[in-house]
């Protein structure tokens, strides 16, 4: 009882730190894909998108934001329930894991997890929508000793490797495409599962020389410096603490955009500051339930919009065609002033502070809650209510 209440109480400290942006953004549902937990994304140089679904099947489909056609769908991949990670390599040929695992059960399948090549040069649709050619997707590398396969990125400027994120196993792989070879890039305890089993790293980005990337099951958020062969070339630090992460995108002053389980987007600047910016009855928070991975536009017209994929939220899992699964567009997104300087400012802060994971992650709460006066309020009445349900547990025990 006592345990449980202290949990409750962690997450309730860390939901009370993020702030929420004074005009939050609205959120806009522009494609429905009934009966599948929508996983992640990638936007081609055309601007079209590709996601990726987790259950019940292993799909691939393309979405046309600027069209009134369905989605398209492009491949279904053999033998397994689930793709996941998605990423561009090369122009317009792209990588995608796939594999088995329950998402009622939390069990991974074991040697179920594959890596596929699908180059998209060769699609062909008519302005009706009728498709004349399809990709047909390579098999890369079956990753053997892979649990989950999550969140999926690329060196830039290295074209021959592709670096997977393992959420239960905490680490990230290394494949490399041309031979199909697998080893371990980065084992780190910052990417571990929680120890109640709930998913350890998930979003993995990569950026001027750091992967920055999530973890699920401690509510934090990181930055670790990497060789350009992949490997760590430092010890991770912590930039936030943040409810329940999933996948992210940057912005080009490093600002995060971090897709949260608890139905919100937040912005994160370099410096810790945690600021809701869609998810909440102010931003048409319907069209942003269970949000799974963030992408922005690659075009003219909406390179300062933010797509995101949606699975329906937690009771989802159980059922997924409740009607909730899909892409939806939140922006034009106002680059912040304030974040961008936090965000350049905190590198070199960030190279003088400890590189203790638990000692970044208390100076990153405390960044959050210094953040504004409206944080602090917010905070305060975090611990207030911590205290009263303590209160509550000390006397059922005394009863």
């Amino acid at each position: 009882m006592f345990c449980l209440l202290c949990s409750l109480c962690t997450f309730a400290l860390i939901a009370a730190a993020q702030t929420t942006a004074p005009n939050e953004y609205t959120v806009q549902k522009i494609a429905a894909l009934d009966n599948f937990l929508v996983e992640n994304l990638a936007v081609r140089g055309n601007g079209k998108i590709l996601v990726t679904t987790s259950a019940p099947a292993a799909t691939l489909w393309e979405i046309d934001p600027q069209s009134s056609l369905n989605a398209t769908l492009i491949t279904q991949f053999p033998g397994v329930s689930g793709s996941y990670g998605i990423t561009e390599l090369q122009p317009d040929v792209f990588y995608v894991t796939t594999g088995n695992f329950s998402i009622q059960t939390r069990q991974p399948v074991p040697q179920s997890f594959t890596l596929f090549e699908v180059d998209m040069s060769g699609f062909r649709q008519l302005p009706t929508g009728k498709v004349t050619s399809l990709p047909t997707p390579r098999e890369i590398a079956i990753l053997a000793n892979a649990t989950v396969l999550n969140g999926l990125t690329h060196v830039d400027g290295q074209d021959g490797f592709v670096l997977a994120a393992d959420s239960y196993a905490g680490l990230i792989w290394k494949v490399d495409v041309a031979t199909g070879d697998v080893v371990v890039a980065i084992k780190d305890a910052s990417m571990d599962p929680s120890p109640s089993k709930a998913a350890g790293i998930n979003g993995l980005k990569y950026q001027n020389g750091s992967l920055y990337y999530t973890n699920t099951g401690s509510n934090l958020y990181y930055r670790l410096a990497i060789s350009a062969n992949g490997t760590a070339a430092g010890t991770p630090e912590t930039i936030a603490q943040i409810a329940k992460p999933d996948d992210l995108i940057l912005d080009d002053s490093g600002t995060a955009y971090i897709c949260q389980q608890v139905n919100s987007l937040s912005r994160v600047a370099g410096n810790g500051t945690v600021e809701v910016i869609a998810g909440t009855a102010n931003s048409n928070a319907s069209s942003l339930l269970g949000p799974t991975a963030v992408a922005w536009g690659r075009t003219p017209s909406d390179k300062d919009k933010l797509y995101v994929t949606t699975n329906g939220g937690q009771s989802a899992a159980s059922n997924p065609s409740s009607g909730s699964q899909g892409l939806s567009v939140i922006g034009p997104i106002a680059q912040d002033s304030a974040a961008t300087s936090n965000s350049s400012t905190s590198a070199s802060s960030s190279a003088s502070s400890s590189a203790s994971a638990t000692s970044s992650a208390t100076q990153g709460a405390a960044t959050q809650t210094q953040s504004t006066g409206g944080a602090a309020a917010s905070f305060d009445q975090g611990v207030r209510w911590c205290l009263f349900m303590v209160s509550l547990a000390l006397l059922s025990v005394l009863l």
